[in-house]
């Protein structure tokens, strides 16, 4: 399972990080695209308006007072600084600056030396003028395939960017929904196997006979109180002669004898408390938030609710099924182990069974006091 969703997660990464880089290229081409553009564009408009001068100076020699070419030098100057933000635009596309710095800047830099020296003899023989006139041919043809190439590249991007991008949002779609998916079936197989756990939890602490817990019900219980150091009451007891109740009724009587009375332990433990059958005809019940008092009033509830079951039982004294019972505190936190207080209202219940039985016997501070038993009903 750990190999799955680190395949998941590795899929979801490489996927994140295919649409973040599309994402970020295409904002650097269309950055290109509303920036060099428009650059280019005036870096042409530029020279074309100073190749413009053609009309007004062909094969003629201008009065040094002439300022006729001044104007125009001044946009030599503006396609100078035009060219750095070019520069500066294709920074993050090195084949474009490469291209840009080997073919077009030594053009640029040619020309701007030749304005130079117009600027301080603006006096041209027709050599000189023919010479200036080549330069910027030169340089309009290779800015204009150069903005050709540009604009040309820019449309491939572009169509790839498209596409990728399309690829990369399917792709990415399709790893969220096989997340989501396995996502779903985990959980599915989870809740199923949680279900089956407590299913499986369940049977490993009940008693199949009666439905109560068993012993390891009662020891998870007591461990969780323990942990949250909450007092308890301890409730012990168990069937009076009950070897002989099945040597004289059989033992399919006695295990009706045991599910009826544990029907009627379900039934008064109902939201008060935890019940359990710790041995053949012994049983407990833990009762949180009760005091020894309220302990003890519930045990003797419990004691006359199972005598007037009215289960007969010719051996008994009482000649209808009885129980003895041993009450005694739980006060965590303490040192002593659930074994000590158990051992406590084991003896308490002793007690109930050596005074006649039928009794509900509480150990307190160390003594055990014996309550009468009720008349039978």
């Amino acid at each position: 399972m750990k190999i799955t969703w680190g395949v998941l997660g590795l899929l979801l990464l490489t996927n994140s990080i295919h649409f973040y880089t599309f994402k970020k290229f295409e904002n650097q081409t269309e950055f290109l695209n509303q920036e060099l553009i428009p650059l280019i564009t005036y870096s042409e408009r530029m020279l074309t308006a100073v190749m413009g001068l053609e009309e007004g100076i062909r094969g003629y020699l201008l009065d040094p007072k002439t300022t006729l070419l001044t104007p125009d030098y001044t946009r030599g100057d503006r396609i100078d600084r035009n060219d750095e933000k070019i520069t500066s635009s294709i920074g993050n596309f090195p084949e474009l600056k490469k291209e840009y710095n080997t073919t077009l800047r030594p053009l640029i830099a040619n020309l701007q030396n030749r304005f130079a020296e117009l600027s301080e003899n603006p006096t041209l023989t027709e050599a000189e003028w023919y010479k200036t006139r080549e330069m910027m041919n030169n340089y309009r043809t290779e800015h204009r395939e150069w903005t050709e190439s540009i604009q040309k590249e820019l449309d491939a991007v572009s169509y790839d960017i498209k596409r990728s991008g399309r690829e990369s949002s399917i792709m990415f779609g399709i790893s969220l929904l096989i997340s989501f998916a396995y996502f779903i079936m985990m959980i599915i197989f989870y809740n199923n196997s949680q279900q089956k756990v407590n299913s499986l939890s369940k049977l490993v602490n009940k008693d199949f006979l009666t439905g109560l817990g068993n012993r390891r019900y009662l020891d998870e219980k007591v461990k969780r109180l323990f942990k949250k150091n909450q007092p308890f009451e301890l409730i012990l007891f168990d069937i009076d002669f009950f070897k002989q109740f099945n040597d004289t009724y059989g033992h399919k009587k006695g295990d009706y004898c045991l599910k009826v009375i544990s029907k009627e332990i379900k039934k008064m433990c109902k939201d008060k408390g935890y019940s359990a059958r710790v041995g053949g005809e012994e049983f407990a019940i833990i009762l949180p938030y009760y005091s020894t008092e309220e302990s003890k009033k519930f045990a003797e509830q419990l004691r006359t609710n199972i005598q007037q079951l009215n289960i007969e039982h010719s051996y008994s004294p009482f000649q209808t099924v009885t129980i003895s019972i041993g009450v005694t505190s739980v006060a965590p936190p303490t040192k002593e182990k659930f074994a000590y207080y158990y051992n406590l209202a084991d003896k308490a219940l002793y007690k109930s069974k050596e005074t006649g039985r039928n009794k509900t016997s509480v150990w307190n501070c160390s003594e055990v006091t014996s309550e009468v038993r009720l008349s039978p009903i």
